[in-house]
């Protein structure tokens, strides 16, 4: 049973217990200014098929600076409005114009040992969104119902139903320009093509529990095991190599891995859940 109480205001810890997501106003027009700065100083190109994500930049002083700064920016918020949370590091998320870059329905990296403890994600955009520019859309009480071993190559069991899914219970969230969603990593969370005429870049950050230790998992090697690793320090996710082996740490183990795919009926089971089972549910996960 997770007993870690998040937020510090409590209202905030049963929605998130609830729904999976929060979202809080945070970033002032000054620092929205100063992130956009230190995005477009001295930028690699990187385009790939229309979204990027900076945390995959090959230039690794670029991503020192890009994570210093979002984390600089944001220690402020987290001292506010979190209870014994570390940043770990930060990134843009970048959709390019002319109708580029969907991104499809997934559930984030797993950072943390979900059974004790719950890691978070924050995605903040740095532009006014809505349904022509890239908005993001999100799975409510999805985190209720996902896998534990997330990360590189590792297949989610609702992969084969990603756009249904998404259309049948997503939720999209037009934020403002600096406005925080605030996510349980578990939770679904997808987003359209930006079919507007301006790149919509927004900011991603990862935090964790202060006492909780670093895990990674990966599918490096074959279809039957994921790589387990044991990140010391965060400089891991600044030198990760996309769809690389790390060179630090080595892998503590290689653990078994079944391909299960869900079909619709199970799907609409588990999204439709019981009243009294949902009930139980937030009770037992709830941030106390």
């Amino acid at each position: 049973m997770i007993r870690t109480k998040i937020f510090k205001k409590e209202h905030l810890n049963r929605t998130l217990a609830k729904r999976g997501f929060v979202v809080l106003d945070g970033l002032s027009q000054n620092q929205i200014s100063v992130l956009n700065d230190v995005y477009h100083t001295d930028r690699p190109n990187c385009s790939v098929g229309g979204f990027q994500s900076t945390h995959f930049y090959k230039d690794i002083e670029y991503k020192r600076r890009v994570n210093r700064a979002i984390i600089g920016e944001f220690e402020g918020f987290i001292e506010n409005h979190l209870v014994n949370y570390r940043p770990i590091f930060g990134n843009f998320m970048v959709k390019e114009a002319e109708g580029k870059g969907e991104m499809p329905l997934h559930a984030d990296w797993t950072y943390v040992d979900e059974s004790r403890y719950v890691s978070l994600g924050f995605w903040i955009p740095l532009i006014d969104t809505n349904e022509r520019n890239g908005r993001i859309g999100v799975v409510p009480r999805s985190h209720l119902i996902q896998t534990p071993e997330r990360g590189p190559q590792i297949k989610s069991p609702f992969q084969e139903l990603n756009a249904y899914i998404a259309k049948k219970y997503g939720k999209f969230l037009n934020l403002k320009a600096g406005q925080v969603l605030i996510y349980n990593h578990k939770t679904l969370h997808f987003s359209m093509p930006n079919y507007s005429a301006v790149e919509r870049v927004a900011i991603n950050l990862v935090c964790v529990p202060n006492d909780a230790k670093l895990v990674h998992y990966a599918r490096l090697k074959d279809n039957k095991s994921i790589s387990y690793f044991e990140p010391s320090t965060t400089e891991f996710y600044i030198d990760y190599e996309l769809f690389g082996i790390p060179k630090e740490p080595a892998i503590i183990e290689d653990i078994r891995y079944d391909d299960q795919q869900f079909d619709k009926l199970d799907v609409d089971k588990k999204f439709k859940l019981n009243p009294i089972v949902y009930w139980l549910n937030s009770i037992f996960s709830s941030y106390q």
